[in-house]
């Protein structure tokens, strides 16, 4: 499961790590499977111009909890804080990006939400819409930098606070500073 799950990160440290671990005969076959994984992902990408929307269709969802809605090509009923979103991507510019959730909540409480790319985690708030299927813009403050051409794993995950049920969402757009 270590193994399965290191293979979202496409970071360099990451694909150190289990090259290093290729050399023990016990961890080699689960190394090897996780650097073949890390390559898949490298490969089908989303490359992305500032601005352009990262679709709740690309993503990959880790543990149950919420569903893909084709009727509004979101995320939907998103109530177990354990399930987790990965998306992997490459930008065409290098740069400081801000993050923009497109999503949408009834009133129900508060609900925080952590978006991390890199070591970079930006925590928020998602923005009550006034309905599950109203869905807006809720832009994240802190920026994050971004190389050109890498590959990066953007890992959508519950906060620490969590009513009944999560926010839908339809994507992720990163805006160039």
């Amino acid at each position: 499961r270590v193994f399965t799950s290191i293979a979202d990160y496409t970071e360099p440290e990451v694909v150190k790590f289990l090259e290093e671990k290729e050399k023990d005969v016990v961890f080699k076959p689960y190394a090897q499977a996780a650097l073949e994984q890390i390559k898949v992902f490298e490969k089908e990408a989303s490359v992305l111009e500032a601005g352009e929307l990262l679709p709740a269709n690309r993503q990959i969802a880790r543990g149950d909890g919420a569903v893909f809605d084709p009727d509004v090509q979101g995320i939907t009923n998103w109530t177990k804080p354990e399930a987790w979103f990965v998306w992997h991507f490459k930008m065409k510019e290098t740069g400081e990006y801000n993050v923009e959730m497109s999503q949408a909540m009834e009133a129900n409480g508060e609900n925080q939400f952590t978006v991390i790319i890199g070591s970079t985690a930006l925590n928020s708030k998602a923005a009550d819409t006034g309905d599950w299927k109203e869905y807006r813009s809720n832009g994240l403050k802190e920026m994050v930098k971004i190389e050109a051409g890498r590959t990066y794993a953007l890992f959508l995950k519950a906060g620490e606070i969590v009513q009944p049920r999560m926010m839908n969402f339809k994507g992720v757009r990163l805006h160039k500073k």
